[in-house]
């Protein structure tokens, strides 16, 4: 059985609009609702964390309470990790990001998320509102997963844009998916330029779907 409660830790390094970054951050996930707190190393040049609402994503779908179970949290909570290749397409030129993330338990009651971001964003980064949202888990065979969400946000003055990610998951050979699953992700965050931290509360719950 989950615990009740599960801290969350962010590791991300990456190197968007030729610029290096990091960033380290922890949160607390518990019954579908988490707040996190992370901090980056340096100024974003022409980017915003906003820009990229997954920073702690994979933990929450692998922690989301999905009915009747989370298989994800159960496979993870038995000793195994979870390597997601996401694309995110912005509708701006030349605007396209690469992440590739590993979840993995390292405790009951602590999970990690360690990931890498490289790419370029040519878009606005005075967003203002990202939406609620929704991302659909699709099994592909053994050890394979895909996964599929559109992304809303608004910027200042009310214009609106549409991100899509498109995810490749990857599970032990041993594991499959056992049916499609969505999950609800409500998430609001605030980005600090001066002191560089971006805080985050989220909801996520999930259902079983069918194809």
């Amino acid at each position: 059985m989950a615990p009740e409660s599960t801290t969350l830790k962010t590791h991300i390094t990456g190197h968007i609009n030729g610029s290096a970054f990091e960033c380290t951050g922890e949160g607390e996930w518990s019954n579908g609702e988490s707040s996190s707190r992370l901090e980056f190393t340096r100024p974003l040049e022409g980017f915003t964390p906003l820009a990229c609402s997954s920073w702690k994503c994979k933990g929450h779908v692998v922690k989301a309470v999905v009915d009747p179970q989370n298989p994800l949290d159960e496979y993870v909570l038995g000793g195994g990790s979870v390597l997601d290749r996401t694309v995110i397409h912005y509708p701006f030129p030349n605007s396209l990001i690469l992440m590739t993330s590993i979840t993995k338990q390292h405790s009951p009651n602590e999970l990690h998320l360690y990931q890498t971001r490289v790419g370029t964003y040519t878009g606005p980064t005075n967003i203002v509102e990202t939406p609620p949202f929704s991302i659909r888990y699709v099994p592909a065979g053994p050890g394979r997963a895909l996964a599929h969400s559109v992304r809303s946000v608004v910027f200042a003055g009310r214009q609106t844009a549409e991100f899509i990610y498109r995810d490749e998951l990857f599970f032990d050979d041993s594991f499959t998916l056992p049916y499609a699953f969505e999950i609800d992700i409500d998430a609001k965050g605030e980005y600090d330029t001066r002191e560089h931290v971006l805080t985050l509360n989220v909801n996520a719950f999930g259902r079983r779907t069918t194809d």
